[in-house]
């Protein structure tokens, strides 16, 4: 009888400790998804004051128009400029994350084409054969404009923003976490601008 006793209290023992591990488990992974979710929003939340931030130092600032080229390689004249504003342009570089710039393609193109918004996308490019390619997997029917700086000082891409009047403004750097905030972006400069 006592060793019966004995046993029993052995497998109380025993469960009580098991369960404690796995409660202590349990806390320990929603600690851990807790800080996870910490810090992607801290990150968020840097990512997007550096976007902000950066956005104010290219506001209103003057667009190279001399450099700015079509696919045939003829420089665009002022004039196609003041024909043509305001226009949104999309700006993106050969260095960019290809994945980030065709989802944006992808998010511009659904975009526009439900709101009918006057668009150019310029890149800067140095293989004609390349921006094909890159054309025809987005199935971009326009053009893809080429230019080396876009705006004096250019550190940074990819970009939306808003030429008229001599200048870019309403700068907004696109970020794949935050879709809905590019396509509100989009629908807001259509109600100034377009």
């Amino acid at each position: 009888m006592k060793n019966i006793l004995l046993t029993c209290l052995l497998f109380v023992v025993l469960l009580i400790g098991i369960y404690t591990t796995i409660l202590i488990s349990k806390q320990s992974t929603n600690i851990a998804l807790v800080n996870s979710v910490n810090d992607k929003l801290s990150n968020d939340i840097k990512t997007l004051k550096y976007n902000i931030i950066d956005s104010w130092n290219f506001e209103r600032k003057a667009l190279n128009i001399d450099s700015i080229f079509d696919e045939g390689g003829q420089r665009l004249t002022p004039s196609f400029f003041e024909l043509e504003k305001p226009i949104l342009i999309f700006r993106f570089s050969k260095v960019d994350c290809s994945d980030c710039v065709v989802s944006q393609v992808k998010l511009l193109k659904e975009v526009i084409n439900e709101r009918q918004i006057k668009y150019m996308i310029i890149a800067d490019y140095s293989n004609k054969r390349k921006l094909g390619l890159f054309k025809r997997t987005n199935e971009i029917d326009g053009l893809v404009y080429n230019c080396e700086e876009l705006i004096e000082d250019e550190n940074r891409t990819p970009y939306f923003c808003v030429y008229s009047r001599g200048l870019i403004s309403n700068i907004f750097f696109p970020d794949d976490d935050f879709q809905e905030l590019t396509k509100y972006y989009i629908d807001k400069m259509r109600e100034i601008y377009f």
